[in-house]
C-alpha cells in the first residue's frame, strides 16, 4: 500500500507540475524595475505602460524603483534577472547607453545584456541660453561662440549626461568650444541657466523657464516644430540637419528571454499605444509616443550606440572608475 500511495503521489506531482508548465504565461505578478527615483519621466512612461498593460496580461505588475549611479543600479540588477518574464525594465538611453561609455560601473551592453521588447517614448532635447546671451537664433550662438572660444559655457545634468553629449555633438559640428559645467540633475542647472551663471544648455527642463524672460529657447532637436511649442525652429531649420539626438525610452527583459514572452508584451504595448490618451499622457509628461516592434527596435541599438561612441570618443569624454 505505501507503494502505491507513494507512487500515485509522485504521478500527481508530475500531472501538477505538467500542467503548471502548460499554463501559459504570466501565471503571477510581474516586477518592473525602473532605475531611477519615483516622479521622474522614466518612471512616469513606465508605470503609464504598466498600468495598461497588467489589464491586457491579466496579472499585475508591481513597478520596484532601484535608483542609483544614474540608472546603473537597477539596470544592472534586471540584466541579471531570470529570463522568464516576471522580471522587466523601463529604462532610456541614459541607462542602457550612455553610462556604459562614461562609467565602469555599467558593467552590461544594451545589445547583449537585454532583450528588447518595446520602444515606448521618445523625448527630444531644446537648446537654451541664458537670455542675457546677445543672440537669437542657434546660429548666432555658433558665430558668438567662434568669436570667443572658451568663453562660453554649458551645464548638463552631471558628466557624461545625455544633455553633455547634445552639447559636444554641437561642438564637434560646428567646431566651437565651450566649457562644460556639470551639474547634479537638470534642474540645479536650468536655475543657473537663468541666474547666468551658465549660457548654453540641451535639457527638455529648459521649458519650464521659456516664459520667464530669462531663458531663450533657439531650437528643438525634433524632425518638425512641436504643436505644443510652434514658434520654436527645430535644428534642420536652423540650419544643422545632422544636429539631431534624441532620446528614448523602453522595456527590456534579461537576456535570453523567450519570443513568445517577447511578442506577448510586445503585443500588449502595441494596443495601448493605439489608445489617444496615451499620447496625450505622454505629451503631458514632455515626451512623445515612440512604439517600435522588438525586431525594430534592436535594429536601432547598434546604429544608436555607435553614434553616442563616437561622440565619446571625439570629444575625449572620461570613464568614471
Amino acid at each position: 500500500m505505501r507503494c502505491g500511495s507513494l507512487l500515485a503521489g509522485a504521478i500527481s506531482a508530475v500531472v501538477t507540475l505538467s500542467v503548471a508548465q502548460a499554463q501559459p504565461w504570466p501565471t503571477r505578478p510581474i516586477t518592473l524595475i525602473s532605475p531611477y527615483p519615483p516622479g521622474g519621466t522614466n518612471d512616469i512612461v513606465g508605470r503609464l505602460f504598466a498600468d495598461k498593460i497588467a489589464i491586457k496580461l491579466r496579472q499585475p505588475i508591481v513597478v520596484e524603483n532601484r535608483p542609483g549611479a544614474a540608472g546603473i543600479v537597477g539596470s544592472l540588477a534586471a540584466s541579471r534577472a531570470a529570463p522568464d518574464g516576471y522580471t522587466l525594465l523601463i529604462a532610456n538611453n541614459g541607462a542602457l547607453v550612455v553610462q556604459p561609455l562614461v562609467s565602469a560601473q555599467a558593467k552590461y551592453d544594451v545589445q547583449t545584456n537585454f532583450t528588447p521588447i518595446a520602444r515606448l517614448a521618445v523625448s527630444y532635447p531644446y537648446l537654451g541660453v541664458n537670455a542675457e546671451l546677445p543672440v537669437k537664433s542657434l546660429q548666432e550662438l555658433v558665430e558668438l561662440a567662434r568669436s570667443s572660444p572658451g568663453k562660453l559655457n554649458f551645464g548638463s545634468a552631471g558628466t557624461g549626461s545625455f544633455g553633455q553629449f547634445c552639447s559636444e555633438m554641437l561642438s564637434l559640428q560646428t567646431g566651437i568650444k565651450m566649457m562644460h559645467v556639470p551639474y547634479r540633475g537638470s534642474a540645479a542647472a536650468v536655475i543657473d541657466l537663468a541666474g547666468g551663471q551658465i549660457q548654453v544648455m540641451f535639457d527638455p527642463l529648459v521649458l519650464s523657464q521659456k516664459d520667464s524672460g530669462r531663458v531663450r529657447v533657439l531650437a528643438m532637436t525634433a524632425p518638425t516644430r512641436s504643436s505644443r511649442y510652434p514658434d520654436i525652429p527645430t535644428t534642420k531649420e536652423a540650419g544643422f540637419p545632422d544636429l539631431d539626438p534624441f532620446g528614448w525610452f523602453g522595456f527590456f527583459g534579461p537576456p535570453g528571454m523567450p519570443k513568445e514572452i517577447v511578442q506577448k508584451i510586445a503585443d500588449a504595448v502595441a494596443e495601448v499605444a493605439k489608445e489617444p490618451e496615451v499620447a496625450q499622457q505622454l505629451e503631458a509628461a514632455g515626451v512623445d509616443l515612440g512604439f517600435l516592434p522588438p525586431d525594430q527596435f534592436a535594429s536601432t541599438l547598434g546604429p544608436y550606440k555607435a553614434k553616442f561612441e563616437d561622440i565619446a570618443k571625439r570629444a575625449n569624454m572620461q570613464v568614471a572608475p
